[in-house]
């Protein structure tokens, strides 16, 4: 019998810096939830929307109902903040991608509501088995030091970028 590929109990993960924009980990990670028959949902915020909204129509083409996503729609932070919320209330589905979202400064209600469903997350018990995953080129200390996973990503020096 083949053990159950799901996880447990749902991460908080981050992907932050200069780089963050050039290399969306987030769209990889998605495709994987959905390659192993699980739901995601990908809010792309800003001009994230713009530079990555083919790619998302793309999977969504692949993998039909498991993958929501507002087509051509650029939300606000906010928007896509009171998106993920409404699903970590729900606990489905088991992704759920904020891109952009840290890309340019944050009102201060929006970083409040962003800890806010942060904490809200890592409190819950039991916690969700969903996965939150937020991404964009400057994310809050607070944050930070809140998520449990923190990737930055830079440019690579000159000299050592792929060619």
């Amino acid at each position: 019998m083949q053990a159950d590929r799901r996880f447990d109990e749902g991460r908080v993960q981050v992907y932050t810096g200069a780089a963050a924009r050039d290399a969306p980990a987030w769209l990889g990670l998605t495709a994987r939830m959905l390659g192993a028959e699980m739901r995601a949902a990908v809010y792309l915020v800003g001009a994230v929307a713009r530079a990555r909204g083919a790619a998302v129509a793309l999977l969504a083409d692949a993998y039909g109902g498991d993958l929501i996503h507002p087509a051509r729609v650029e939300l606000t932070p906010a928007d896509a903040i009171a998106r993920a919320r409404a699903h970590l209330d729900a606990g489905a589905p088991e992704l759920v991608v904020l891109a952009g979202v840290l890309d340019d400064a944050l009102a201060e209600t929006d970083a409040a509501a962003l800890l806010d469903l942060v904490r809200a997350h890592l409190d819950a018990v039991p916690r969700p088995r969903l996965e939150l995953v937020i991404e964009g080129a400057a994310a809050p200390t607070d944050l930070v030091d809140a998520a449990d996973l923190v990737t930055e990503l830079r440019p690579a020096p000159a000299g050592r970028a792929s060619g």
